[in-house]
């Protein structure tokens, strides 16, 4: 008896890889572990509540920093078939859509992230990417979607 192969014959080309950034993750942990180990001498020094803050941030940057670097491989693939992300596997441009939205921070600090949206439900995100944290600049990224999602060869 013949067993199925494991892959469908029909194979996914994506034309686009695109992984976590290097600069992001050095970013992290240059400015982490300076705000955890002194975030954490000033609380007990002064002895303020307030400044467990600066430790929490730092920590959070640190475990962000080692998230990124234990998965080394492609986090989003975009191809004339659709789009994949870790999270989400691969999804068709017929079922969705992808939107770069701006998000406005503190102190007016713009962020931007792509948002992987239902085609048939737009107000629902079904994953959101910082754009902050890939290898890609934002025109590029801009570029690769509006040719793979319309089809341009």
């Amino acid at each position: 008896m013949k067993q199925k192969p494991r892959f469908s014959k029909k194979q996914i080309n994506y034309e686009h890889e695109i992984g976590y950034s290097q600069s992001a993750m050095l970013f992290n942990f240059v400015f982490g572990v300076p705000l955890l180990f002194g975030g954490v001498i000033l609380a007990l020094w002064w002895k303020e509540w307030p400044l467990v803050f600066l430790p929490a941030l730092g920590l959070l940057m640190v475990w962000q920093a080692v998230k990124m670097l234990l998965n080394p491989g492609p986090q989003l693939r975009i191809g004339y078939q659709g789009i994949w992300t870790v999270k989400s596997g691969h999804l068709p441009w017929t079922r969705v859509m992808a939107v770069i939205k701006q998000s406005t921070g503190f102190r007016g600090g713009m962020t931007e992230h792509l948002a992987i949206v239902n085609r048939f439900n737009p107000h629902f995100d079904i994953e959101q990417i910082w754009i902050d944290q890939l290898d890609v600049d934002i025109r590029s990224l801009r570029v690769y979607l509006k040719k793979c999602a319309s089809g341009q060869t």
